[in-house]
Formats: C-alpha cells, structure tokens, sequence
C-alpha cells in the first residue's frame, strides 16, 4: 500500500472520528456554575534540539513553545472543566524574537479549510499544536504556514476536530516592532483547558518528520510514520541579536463569556532550573553594512535627486548565525551638499498627530509634506516595503528639533514608522540624519531616495570635485561600522563668472513728480553667490526723509520698526534651480547707520513653507553727497545661510512705494542708476541702469530775489564794511535752481587788502581759520525736517585766482557744500554758484557779515544814488531768468527818518505859533 493512499484514507477515518467526538461534546455537555474565566499560568521556551536553552544571539533555535494553562473548575461529576471558553489570545513575542514567513511554501486557506487532516502540503508544517480538553485529553496536530489574507504579514492554523484555529502574525508598529500572534474568535465546541504551541525553528529538518503533517495523530502524539519535507532547509526562527538580559513574553486572553475583560500573565527567560537568562554572544555576529549614496543629476549648485542607499548583508544559513540588527544610523550628507530653499513653494509638514507614531494606522499626513520615498527589503516579506518620506513639523517632533522627517514604509500588512532626526551646521549647511532605535527586524536593504526636480529638497555644491558621503552604523549587538561612499560633482567652469542682472528706475518717469523707486539685483545658477551692493542714484531723485518718522538703531537692528517707518517692501529669491523660492518683507527708514544720515533695515520673515527660520534682517546706509546731494545706498553683507540652510540668494528686490516720499529730479538729461554688487567669492561687478525723466518742458521756473545792504548807514560809506543779505525763493512744483550768478554794483567789491582766506585743504579738512568765516546760510526744504544751516567761508581756489564763496551747510545729519566763483566782470564783482543740487528749495537765506573785517567794501558812497545788481539764474530744466534787482539800502530808511523828523519839527512850531 503506498503512503499516499495510506494518508489519504487516514485523513477520512480522522475527519468522520472528529465529526462523531464533537456531536457527543455536544450533546452531553451540561450547565456547571463556574468561576471567573483567566489565564492560570503562562511560560515557555526556546531551546536547542538537545532541550538547552537557545541562548546565542541570532541563532535559529530548535523551536519556541508557549504553554497556556486557563483557570478550572471540577464540574459535579467530579470532571475537570474550565472556567469559561477562550475567545482571543494575544501573545507578544520578545522584541528581535522573529520568525520567517517565506522559509517554508504557504498552504492555500481553501485547501486548509477543507479540513481533511493532512491537506496541507507536508512542507508547509512549522510546528506542532497541542489542546488540552476536559473531554478529550490532549488533541495535537500539526500547525502549517497558510497563505495570508491582504494587510496580514503572516498566517498559521491548525485543525482540531472540526474546529479551524488561525493564528495571525503582525507586528507592534510604533512601539518595539516587536512580533504579537493573535487568535481570535476562537472555536466555542471545544472545553480547552490550556494549549501548547511550538514553532520549529528549521521546519524542513529531518527531525520533525515524524510529526509533520499527516504523521502527526490527533490523539496521542505522533503516528510512527514518516512525512519527509521536500522543501529548502531555511531558518524559520531567528534569536534577538541583543543581548540585554532576560526576554518578556506576555498573553492577553479573554472569554466568551466576558469579552471584554482579558487576562494576562508573562514570563521571562530562563533555564531549565527556571533561573532567568538572555540572549549572549553577540561579540560573535558580523555586522558589515555598506552605503552608497548617489545624486541625480550631479551638476553643481543645481537642485538634485539625491538617494541613500544602506545595505546590510543577511546571513540565511540555518546552521550559521544571523546578522547584527541596525540599532543605530547617523549619515553625514558631503560637504556642500544643503537643503534647497526652492524646495519650501508649496511644502508642507505632517504632524504628531498625522503621523501618529504609536499607531499601525496609515498616516494623514499632506501630500505636500512627502519629499521622497522608501523602500526596505527584508527576509521576513515577500516583497519589498515601501512608503514615503515626510517633513516633520518645526520643533512638534519627537526631537523638538527645527527639522525631522518621518519615513514610512508598508507591506503585507507590517507598517514601519520611523522618525529621523535632520540636523543642519548653522555655519556650512552640512546635513546629519540621524535614526536610532530602529526596530529589531532584519533588513537587507533600506533605500531613501529624496525628490528631484526643480523643487528637489536637496541641493549640490557650488564646486565640483569629488564628494564623500560618511556613516557611523550600531548595532543591537554592540558592534559599529563606519562605510563611506563618495560621488563626482561636474559642470564647473575654470572660472565662476559673475554677472548679476542689474535693473533700476522710478516708477513714474514725470520730472519732479512723486514716485516710487524699484531696483531688482539677480544671479543665475553656477554663478558667485550675492554678497553686498552698493547703489548710487542719479541726483535729484531724492525724498522726503522728514516725512518719515526714522526708525531708532536698536528697533532696526532687531527688525522692529513700527509700520510708520515703512517706506517700501522687498522680495528675495532663493534656492538652487529654475525655481527659487520668494520671500517677501518690509523696507524701513532709520536713523544714522555707519556714519550715513540714514539707512534702511529691510526685515524678511523666513518663512520657508511649513518652516519658521525667524528674521532676517539687512541693514544698509543712505549717504549724501555733498557737492550734489545724490544718495548713495550701501548694504552691510548679505546673509548666506539661516539656521543651517544656505540661502543660495538669487535675486533682491527693492520696491520704495511709500506715496509722496521719493520724488523725480526736474531734470531731464540722460543719467544712470550705478553701482557695484559684490560676490561671496570676491568678485565686483559694476553696474549700470538707464534713467531719464521726462515732461521737463512742463515745469515753471519763477523763482524770487531780494538783495539788501546791511550793517546800517554807517558802513554805506566808502572804505566801510557793509554786510549784504541775499534771499532766493522758490515755489512747489516748479523746476529746481542749477547755477546763481550774481554781479553786484560797481560800488560794492571785495576787501581784498584786510580779507582772511581759507585753502581748499584747510577746508577739506575742517579747519578753517576762524577770519576766513565771512557770514551764514540758512536754507529751507521740504526734503528735510529742519533747515540746513552753516558758516560761509572766502576759499582760495587751488589753482590760484580770486576767492570765492563756500557755503556749508548742515542739517538733519546732511552736509551740502555750495562753491561759488568771483569775477571781477567789466569792473563788478560776480559770484556765480555753478552747481546747485537738483534739490527743491524753498528758500535760500545768505548773509555776509558786516563791520570791521567784514567781506565787502564800497569803493564809493552806496548813499549816492540806487544801486542795482544783475541777476542770472538757470533752473536745471535748462531755463534762464535774467533781471536787474535793486539793491535795498539803509539808505532811504535814513532819509526816510529825516523827513519825519522834519515834519514833527514843523508840527511843533505850528502849535505853538496857534497857541
């Protein structure tokens, strides 16, 4: 007879036998008052064929038991019976305790189902099941590897009678990954006082074929046949490659009859004198990772898809001894190679709560917070795992950290949740990932591979070269590894150009009108990086700083100034790739900064999508010039890296748009807005925008004059000191005065003879004698909160000549010289101011000292007829006036108070002639 016929007709006589003892239970059961349902003891083993303890680490053991015994009542006749029917049992294995699905073929659920003893494939058997009934005695059969149902990593079962019980694998995701076995809803026909199960570690050994399959009898143990497995001789079991003491093994049960109270007991290892013991040998696994990390494309300062690739090679001999576990990974990304501020347009961060760590639910995290996926191989799943990687949210992380991200990976039910620490140096950029308390599960390949694209998180150096990636690996067994891996970057020129874009210019281009100021600074891709800039405008474009409250130095250091500073925004660009990142912010108005009247704190939030970097803030200084008043705009450094994240700046963009407070210059002459932007790399480029005004032809110029002789009659006299006061003024919205020339009477010239003069040196440097101060000059804008004022001194030319005039004058922290050149012309004196800044004035007030000392001196009586002065005046929008003022004297007021003298003498004579 052949054993196939032998076993086919054994699994009928069993089935028909199962059918008739399970109608029997039923029938003859009686009602028994029982106590409360629980789980009496729990224990088990792991243990070498030779019934030691398997205590090396990440050895295959012979096989694992879990022996549950559930509490008992005698029944009036005197029968064992127990205390309620098991419903669930839920045992947690030890974390690192695994078991390998694929070591053995799974047996089809509808083949298993059939429940005909011995179905399954005989190489299917991973262990054994034993029942204790109260009716039956012991009920043993075989426990075969089952094909499992979708989201159930692993599948076993065995057929008791008619009862079907199912064991369900998974895995504790977000707490020790450690291994739970579930029974659920179990079989309520059978009165099952305990149960002992085990698990062989290598199920093709020869050694369990006696109890394999059909070989193994429900009652009494095996049958004496044998059941040969054909199968490959794989590890099934696998000891936990940590050796930190004894391992906990806990059960949960509860009952039909109350389900939703559970019981539970554990136990820890031991030996066969129950004397605890754990795991050891670890020093005798091998723990050889490799990395490799790669970028796609390696193209300097370009944004790139950049993969991690960790593996650890397995070892699947059942006779050798498994690999180290990875507790462990920090890797280093190469220097240069940073987060890429492009990436933030759109990005989004996943939540504690989405995330949900201690929880196999799938995440709810945003899809705009994935920034590239997972994928893990492991020996204990068919097919690779695979998930995403996420953005943590900012400091709302396990870490508290800035930046996290959380891979997740999922297959056949097993979910992997893993958070990983990013930390980023505050002076380079450089990236360190770290993942510690990885799971206890073996692994043979984890790859991350981040997005690419122009948003790509990650971006390369700015030099090329070859750059070396570096890991330091822990394992659960104590040992370490620190694998390289290194890449070429390419594409870089044999000299980085620099050739920023430059573009500037008001935004209404009417002469003298109000307008608004944009200046727009750029770089492209593998060019050097931003550092500075220094802007000159052309003059006359001006404003009007005294309508503006200024910002104090300590709020615009810390990017505080109130709103009604505020004179304008900006918009930075930055990231690496065709798509930068914009950031917008605010452009203020300060007080003095770095010996400017003024300055500007231009304040950019940092907010780079789910990210707060905090505030950036940039000062810069706003010079006068002055000969012409034009502004000079200076900034201090740019920042090139903000808490760890290279700005990779792209572009800078400017907009003065406060109404009313810049304002064109009235004239219209083809000028440009210069200046000279700076590399990180050393490099200066000057640069160069157009700027021309129009409608010049529109403005008025009629402004006025008064000249008038001081110092009183007394000094109208030939060889006195008179002095002389000159008022120029002009009206709102008309063309701005460019040159003043003024020739006096021939009564009136210089005193040479006695005249003190100041060198042009003395004056550069300040030091003027006191002689050589001749008067003062007061002048009034509405550019500025106060008038400007200062001394007037007589300045010998330095190529020699007649002295002339310099006017200086301060005001509002601005200094403006004024020069103006004598001539004697036809015998009078002229003094003619050349260059006048294209500035609005609404009136000039200059007054020359008189008496003993004073500048002028009449060659002739001033008293002895009218004097007259010519005027010639150019606005700077090219128009002329040319009249003759009358000098004013005291000398009519004199003649003035004579008359009236006179006829008060007369008034008195007649009153007394009628008295």
């Amino acid at each position: 007879m052949s054993t196939t016929s032998a076993r086919a007709r054994a699994r009928i006589r069993m089935s028909a036998l199962a059918a008739c003892l399970l109608a029997a239970v039923c029938l003859g059961h009686t009602a028994t008052a029982h106590a409360a349902f629980g789980v009496t003891s729990f224990d088990g083993s792991v243990v070498q064929q030779n019934g030691d303890p398997a205590t090396q680490a990440g050895s295959h053991p012979y096989s694992a038991t879990t022996d549950i015994e559930f509490n008992t009542t005698v029944d009036q006749n005197n029968a064992t019976v127990p205390d309620g029917t098991f419903k669930d049992i839920q045992v947690d294995l030890p974390p690192g305790l695994v078991g390998d699905p694929s070591a053995t073929p799974k047996c089809p659920i509808a083949t298993f189902m059939s429940l005909n003893a011995g179905a399954c494939p005989d190489e299917s058997a991973v262990g054994v099941s034993t029942l204790h009934t109260s009716v039956f005695g012991d009920l043993t059969a075989a426990v075969y590897n089952l094909q499992p149902p979708p989201g159930v990593p692993a599948r076993f079962g065995f057929n008791v009678l008619t009862a079907t019980v199912l064991l369900d694998a998974s895995v504790r995701t977000g707490s020790d990954y450690g291994l739970t076995i579930n029974i659920r809803n179990s079989s309520q026909g059978l009165p099952v006082t305990g149960t002992v199960l085990t698990f062989w570690g290598v199920p093709a050994d020869p050694s369990h074929d006696f109890e394999r399959g059909a070989c193994e009898a429900l009652f009494g143990g095996p049958t004496g046949q044998l059941c040969p497995s054909q199968a490959p001789h794989r590890a099934f079991l696998t000891n936990p490659t940590l050796c930190n003491g004894p391992l906990t093994t806990t059960v949960r049960a509860n009952s039909w009859q109350d389900p939703g109270t559970f019981s539970s007991k554990s136990f820890v290892s031991h030996d066969n004198s129950n004397q605890p013991v754990g795991p050891d040998g670890c020093d005798k696994l091998h723990f050889d990772p490799t990395v490799d990390v790669q970028a796609v494309p390696n193209v300097f300062d370009s944004p790139a898809a950049v993969t991690v690739d960790l593996r650890i090679p397995q070892n699947d001999d059942p006779n050798g001894l498994a690999t180290a576990q990875l507790k462990k990974a920090v890797v280093t990304l190469p220097q240069g190679v940073s987060l890429n501020p492009a990436a933030a347009d759109g990005l989004a961060a996943c939540s504690p709560a989405q995330i949900a760590l201690g929880s196999a639910s799938d995440p709810t995290c945003p899809d705009a917070s994935k920034i590239g996926a997972v994928q893990v191989s492991t020996p204990l799943l068919p097919d690779p795992m695979t998930g995403a990687i996420y953005l943590a949210s900012q400091n709302d992380n396990p870490f508290s950290s800035p930046l996290a991200m959380y891979v997740v990976a999922k297959s056949h039910g097993v979910t992997l949740k893993l958070p990983g620490k990013v930390a980023a140096d505050p002076s380079t950029g450089q990236l360190v990932a770290t993942f510690d308390n990885s799971p206890q599960l073996p692994f043979s390949d984890l790859k991350l591979s981040f997005d690419g694209g122009p948003r790509a998180p990650l971006a390369m150096p700015d030099t090329c070269g070859t750059k070396t990636a570096t890991a330091a690996l822990d394992s659960y067994a104590g040992g370490s590894a620190s694998p390289t891996s290194s890449f070429d970057v390419t594409g870089c020129p044999a000299s980085m150009p620099f050739a920023p874009s430059f573009a500037a210019g008001s935004t209404n281009p009417s002469a003298g009108s109000d307008t608004g100021f944009t200046l727009q600074v750029g770089r492209a891709d593998g060019q050097q990086h931003l550092r500075s800039l220094s802007v000159s405008l052309p003059p006359g474009l001006l404003a009007n700083v005294g309508s503006v409250p200024l910002c104090g130095d300590a709020q615009a250091a810390a990017g505080t100034c109130s709103d009604a500073s505020q004179v304008g925004t900006a918009t930075v660009g930055a990231g690496a790739g065709a798509h930068p990142f914009f950031l917008g912010g605010k452009a203020f108005l300060t007080g003095p900064y770095k010996g400017a009247p003024f300055g500007l704190s231009i304040v950019v939030p940092a907010l780079a999508g789910p990210l707060n970097l905090g505030t950036v803030v940039v000062r810069a200084a706003i010079a006068v010039d002055p000969h012409d008043a034009h502004l000079t705009i200076t900034s201090d450094d740019l920042p090139q890296i903000v808490q760890g994240i290279p700005l990779r700046l792209r572009s800078i963009e400017v907009d003065v748009n406060r109404p009313g407070f810049m304002f064109n210059p009235t004239n219209c002459s083809p000028m440009a807005v210069t200046g000279t932007v700076a590399s990180v790399e050393g490099g200066a480029a000057p640069e160069s925008s157009r700027f021309q005004v129009g409608d010049c032809g529109g403005l008025a110029f009629k402004p006025s004059i008064g000249t008038k002789v001081t110092g009183g009659r007394a000094n109208t006299r030939a060889g006195k000191h008179p002095g002389l006061n000159v008022v120029v003024k002009s009206r709102k919205g008309q063309a701005n005065l460019r040159s003043v020339a003024l020739t006096l009477p021939r009564t009136l010239t210089l005193n040479l003879s006695s005249a003190a003069a100041c060198t042009r040196a003395q004056l550069d440097a300040n030091s003027c004698p006191a002689a050589s101060r001749y008067g003062t000059a007061r002048a009034v804008t509405p550019a500025l909160a106060g008038p400007l004022t200062g001394p007037v001194y007589l300045v010998t030319p330095q190529g020699g000549g007649l002295p002339g005039l310099v006017v200086q004058l301060a005001g509002s922290g601005v200094h403006i010289e004024l020069d103006a050149q004598s001539a004697i012309i036809h015998k009078r004196l002229r003094n003619t101011f050349t260059s006048i800044p294209d500035v609005p004035i609404s009136e000039f007030d200059l007054s020359l000292d008189s008496g003993s000392g004073a500048l002028l001196t009449p060659t002739s009586g001033l008293c002895s007829g009218a004097q007259h002065s010519s005027l010639n005046m150019t606005s700077q929008n090219g128009r002329r006036v040319r009249k003759t003022v009358t000098l004013s004297t005291p000398c009519a007021k004199a003649r003035k108070k004579r008359h009236a003298a006179h006829r008060g003498r007369r008034a008195v004579v007649g009153v007394a002639h009628l008295g």
